[in-house]
């Protein structure tokens, strides 16, 4: 599962992004790895997991295509020199795409127009200099209020949305976790109100069981890349490759190892294993 990728898409897909070509690219980014980007869910389940038909999934595609994000992998080209998508036997590949928001690129508003207040030459009064009407009150300015509008923008950008916020404060959740457990509810549930059936699910208490969700699967793509990790160290006494070498939760891949941290209390990683 890529927890990164589903970071990504919420914080820096484009804005205007249909809600259900942002859902496509979450259950998308739900199904890649984060190293490779790339996912094989196959059909059945992003028409379950997206509510979408054969044919609105393929108009999404299409849409996302047109944007710039195209994220099937072409298998080929058909007679005419058209890519192919896939083939009998042969699952799509998705790659998802990279977002120029995410890589630093500049942040584009959906109607193309600049970021922030124009820029324009300041405002003279004619014999006198610049400044407000004569007779006008000067208001200071709160100082409250940042008086850079950059700064500004950059704090409401940095802040997490309202709906992450939500299942923050309902489970103890990092950013991190609550984003993705918004984007699983998201996938899973595909409510017409994100936001408020986060809400909902915050009053009756149902948010935790998404949390242990996300972290079970954390955890086992975790220990996933620690046995390949394994693999590229010496052996044990017992002769398992980094038999010895325990994991941020104090597991071991060697079961006599283990066994022995078991009846001697071994303490000496924090754990009894």
């Amino acid at each position: 599962m890529g927890i990164r990728l589903f970071v990504e898409v919420l914080d820096h897909a484009p804005a205007e992004l249909t809600a259900a070509e942002r859902l496509v690219l979450v259950v998308l980014a739900e199904n890649a790895r984060d190293a490779t980007r790339e996912a094989y869910p196959g059909r059945d389940v992003l028409l379950r997991r997206t509510g979408l038909g054969v044919r609105g999934l393929k108009h999404v595609f299409e849409r996302l295509a047109k944007r710039g994000l195209e994220v099937r992998v072409p298998v080929g080209t058909d007679a005419s020199g058209r890519p192919l998508y896939a083939f009998a036997g042969q699952r799509t590949l998705f790659r998802i795409p990279e977002f120029a928001a995410a890589i630093g690129g500049p942040v584009v508003p959906p109607n193309g127009g600049p970021v922030g207040p124009p820029m324009g030459d300041p405002q003279v009064r004619e014999g006198g200099p610049t400044g407000p009407p004569m007779g006008d009150p000067q208001v200071p300015p709160s100082p409250q209020l940042s008086l850079n509008p950059s700064a500004a923008r950059a704090d409401a950008r940095s802040a997490p949305a309202l709906h992450i916020q939500t299942v923050m404060k309902a489970t103890g959740a990092s950013v991190e976790e609550a984003t993705a457990v918004a984007a699983l509810i998201a996938a899973e549930k595909t409510p017409d109100n994100l936001a408020g059936f986060l809400r909902h699910l915050a009053a009756d208490g149902e948010l935790g069981g998404w949390l242990e969700r996300v972290r079970e699967r954390r955890d086992r793509a975790g220990r996933a890349d620690f046995r390949r990790h394994l693999a590229s160290l010496p052996e044990c006494e017992h002769g398992v490759a980094g038999g010895h070498v325990p994991a941020p939760d104090g597991w071991v891949a060697c079961p006599l190892e283990r066994e022995r941290r078991r009846r001697g209390g071994d303490h000496r990683d924090g754990h009894v294993r």
